[in-house]
């Protein structure tokens, strides 16, 4: 197996999963609740391979746990867009709050889904005892891409992607209007190239399946790159979805709060 197909097959992951979290989050309330079960219980059986995945060592069981680690943030991702895993509250922060206020508000607003995280985290490393710690090391890279990005939208970004929020999620709206970018997304733009970099080096100095990994980080290292440049420079980034948008059209107006 190359290495180019290891990528290839990550980004294909990455592009249909991304499209399916967004299909169900505009799905009925019933359709949410299905999908969100569904997603569930594959979890079950995701994390009792993990143990048998964490010790082999081949490429082939390396692509395994990449793909068992980007499951498991698959999860994490339809449980907040089908509104099921999100936070205890709805309050707004007042017009004009400081960011701090307004940090405070969003953590509490999001707050089930940012301990869930970590949570799974743990439960990955414990269910994976061997050598391949792949399916973890993926998973904590979506996991700071994810956080960098969400810290982005609320410090201020032109593109914020309102768009893709569904209806049953609007109280957090208010978290993501357009503003001017600030300096931070300059920094985690640097920090993400100063990362493809160091990914970069780890891949062509390393040796054996382990560069199957590294390929694949910095393959994600990439994506988050061009997620953050999208909140930046006004460019149409849901258009990889085309055909998972004529999907959620028609079933828009079955949304319910």
């Amino acid at each position: 197996m190359s290495t180019s197909l290891a990528v290839t097959v990550m980004l294909l992951a990455w592009w249909a999963g991304t499209g399916a979290v967004f299909l169900c989050g505009r799905l009925s309330r019933a359709g949410r609740r299905v999908a969100f079960g569904v997603a569930t219980v594959a979890l079950v059986p995701l994390f009792l391979a993990l143990p048998s995945i964490s010790q082999g060592t081949s490429a082939v069981a390396i692509c395994w746990a990449l793909l068992a680690g980007f499951g498991v943030w698959a999860w994490v991702e339809l449980s907040f867009y089908t509104g099921f895993v999100v936070g205890p509250s709805v309050e707004l922060p007042p017009k004009g709050a400081t960011l701090r206020v307004r940090f405070e508000h969003a953590f509490r607003a999001c707050l089930w889904h940012e301990l869930v995280i970590p949570l799974l985290a743990l439960g990955i490393l414990a269910w994976s005892p061997g050598p391949n710690r792949w399916a973890l090391g993926i998973y904590l890279v979506f996991w700071v891409l994810h956080e960098a990005a969400r810290i982005n939208v609320l410090v201020g970004v032109p593109h914020p992607f309102r768009e893709l929020l569904p209806k049953h999620l609007a109280h957090l709206q208010p978290y993501l209007e357009p503003a001017p970018a600030r300096r931070f997304l300059d920094v985690t733009l640097v920090a993400h190239f100063a990362a493809l970099a160091a990914s970069a080096w780890a891949f062509w100095a390393g040796a054996g399946p382990d560069r199957f990994g590294w390929a694949a980080v910095i393959a994600l290292v990439a994506l988050g790159v061009l997620e953050h440049g999208v909140l930046k420079f006004p460019v149409r980034l849901e258009r990889l979805w085309q055909g998972f948008g004529m999907i959620t059209a028609r079933t828009r107006g079955a949304e319910t709060p």
